[in-house]
């Protein structure tokens, strides 16, 4: 990671998921990675990206960075 990314959390229905992103007032680029890896697993694409979009780089619910929660919390209803 790039020292001038920006990493943290966003916090949305009970969840907490860290992200890396380029940053920059620029069109903002969500990359989401499958199932065996962790958003910085995109750097060399979000460095690629980095100078037109703002690439985001989401770790998703199972991974590394987030904070633990129950499997059924992880339910959709409606």
């Amino acid at each position: 990671m790039r020292e001038d990314w920006q990493t943290g959390y966003v916090e949305t229905n009970g969840l907490r998921l860290h992200y890396t992103r380029t940053g920059g007032n620029k069109p903002p680029i969500v990359l989401a990675h499958g199932v065996t890896d962790a958003g910085p697993c995109w750097t060399p694409v979000a460095e690629a990206l980095a100078a037109e979009y703002d690439a985001i780089m989401v770790d998703a619910r199972a991974r590394r960075s987030r904070r633990r929660t129950s499997p059924a919390s992880w339910l959709v209803s409606g």
